[in-house]
């Protein structure tokens, strides 16, 4: 999941913190799994509270509507919903 929203351009638009955090740890080789949870999260704690949760509200509302229309959604697609 955070693969597709760091690669999804209008994800990018909307969160561009998302790349502020991946490009610290782009092109980088990890030695254990611990090294990535550890290098992960002082690039997470560099977000801004505020910005994380608004892109934590957007990913909800993603998977809102792709529930909402059966795995049917796509990017670019006008769908409206009562919440």
């Amino acid at each position: 999941m955070l693969g597709n929203c760091f690669g999804s351009d209008t994800l990018k638009k909307k969160q561009p913190f998302m790349s502020g955090m991946k490009k610290p740890l782009q092109g980088t080789h990890f030695s254990s799994p611990k090294e990535v949870m550890e290098k992960s999260k002082t690039a997470l704690m560099v977000i801004p509270i505020i910005e994380f949760q608004k892109c934590f509200e957007s990913w909800i509302k993603h998977w809102h509507k792709y529930i909402a229309v059966d795995g049917e959604y796509f990017e670019g697609d006008n769908i409206t919903f009562d919440e």
